[in-house]
């Protein structure tokens, strides 16, 4: 069992009582047009892979969640109602009886720990992320004035969270990984330089991503520094744009 997953299985009872404090996401079912951006995110992915993932990204699941349901697409399969295949993936669909919040509904990420359940992953050994639909996520991201409130940034972000996964797969052993972490180290900061570290990476390769297929998610990833912030992901974004410089 992976890292990510034990941790996330540790914390099922906590974030079940935290979702009682975010405000409850409005009823969403997934569109024929969310299921496309899942597979186009995942075509993307592929089609970088010989620059950014050589090692391959086939033991990367990803799972589209709505208000009711969880598809997931994998190389691999699940003890679940299989719907078909695409692209060598195949396609299962089963429903998951928790009650989102908006927050959840805003995220392509690795923290919908619910979905862990219904999916066995404690018996599993491929690792996974999870993505609320587009319209639902976008249309969150607009009202929070975000720069993920677009169908390219929503890719962008799955080329994000499969790099998170890359890099366990990779343990780490990656040229772009030690140029970071030359930069992270010199960091005056109290923030946690193995998450800078990995925030980082990832952000590294949503960036690569950007430029060469959504422009206009890149120019906003790099006009969106923020020098004050401790978060991770903003110091991360940091130590890319160093790298970029020192090229």
């Amino acid at each position: 069992m992976n890292l990510r997953i034990a941790a996330a299985l540790a914390l099922i009872l906590l974030s079940r009582s935290a979702l009682a404090a975010d405000k409850p996401a409005d009823a969403y079912r997934a569109t024929p047009d969310d299921v496309a951006a899942i597979q186009d995110g995942i075509t993307a992915a592929m089609k970088l892979a010989p620059d950014l993932f050589p090692g391959g990204i086939d033991k990367t699941d990803v799972i589209l969640y709505d208000s009711t349901e969880l598809t997931i697409w994998t190389r691999g399969a699940y003890p679940l109602p299989k719907i078909g295949t695409w692209n060598g993936y195949n396609v299962f669909r089963t429903t998951h009886g928790a009650t989102l919040s908006e927050r959840q509904m805003a995220r392509c990420g690795g923290e919908a720990r619910f979905v862990l359940e219904p999916l066995t992953v404690a018996r599993r050994e491929h690792f996974f992320f999870t993505c609320a639909p587009l319209g639902a996520f976008t249309k969150i991201q607009k009202e929070r004035r975000s720069i993920y409130d677009t169908r390219d940034s929503y890719l962008a972000t799955m080329v994000h969270e499969y790099a998170h996964h890359y890099m366990d797969q990779e343990l780490w052993q990656i040229p772009a990984v030690s140029a970071l972490a030359a930069i992270v180290k010199r960091m005056t900061t109290n923030t946690d330089k193995t998450s800078i570290l990995e925030e980082a990476y990832a952000t590294w390769c949503e960036l690569a991503a950007a430029r060469k297929l959504y422009p206009g998610h890149a120019a906003r990833l790099i006009g969106n520094v923020n020098p004050r912030s401790q978060d991770p992901h903003d110091l991360g974004l940091a130590a890319v744009l160093d790298l970029d410089r020192a090229k």
